[in-house]
């Protein structure tokens, strides 16, 4: 039970930073809306 306690925790942490990342202010999913807007 620990072992599966300590495995969610990092893929918790891990949903966090990818979120962080993509979500960030000129991170890839704002690039993308902008290129989808801009045509290109």
């Amino acid at each position: 039970t620990r072992r599966l306690a300590e495995l969610s925790q990092a893929q918790r942490q891990a949903s966090r930073d990818f979120d962080r990342v993509e979500f960030a202010p000129r991170g890839n999913l704002q690039q993308l809306i902008v290129n989808l807007l801009m045509g290109r």
